[in-house]
């Protein structure tokens, strides 16, 4: 997990490795995070952000396309606009703030009752956590729902 949050946090692949060696051969590198990343989907689905990138990334190919088919000078502003929201996604998705990070698995430590040491528990394990975490507020938010509050 510490790796794998290192990842998101400053972008850089490395982090994948163990022991980062003098050279790295990036192909075998991107390859491995897009089997972990696959099988993180897999396993836990894609977020909404990333769905939301996915799909402007998709509609700026189409616009590129269609202005490159058509020379339309009015097409440009649409793309740099939907470009620019593809750059704010970004920096949102693959940057993520450490310290907003530490706060949640602060939280998540103590909702669970035991320390999770992120350099020896997996991202499967820890998102499974994070799951059942969710899924138990989900459900104490709904119990509470239409009961009067108690008074002293």
């Amino acid at each position: 997990m510490y790796n794998w949050n290192a990842i998101f946090t400053d972008g850089k692949v490395e982090h994948s490795y163990k022991k980062i060696p003098k050279t790295i051969d990036y192909e075998k590198v991107i390859d491995v995070c897009d089997v972990l990343m696959d099988d993180f989907i897999s396993v836990f689905g894609i977020n909404k952000k990333l769905k939301k990138y996915n799909e402007l990334r998709k509609k700026s190919a189409k616009l590129k396309y269609k202005y490159i088919t058509t020379s339309n000078r009015m097409l440009v502003n649409e793309i740099n606009y939907i470009d620019n929201q593809i750059d704010e996604l970004k920096k949102l998705i693959f940057s993520q703030n450490t310290s907003d990070f530490d706060k949640n698995h602060v939280i998540l430590q103590k909702w669970y009752g035991q320390r999770i040491d992120l350099k020896t528990t997996t991202v499967k394990e820890y998102y499974s956590i994070v799951e059942v975490y969710e899924r138990a507020n989900k459900e104490n938010r709904h119990s509470r729902r239409g009961r009067p509050r108690q008074s002293d």
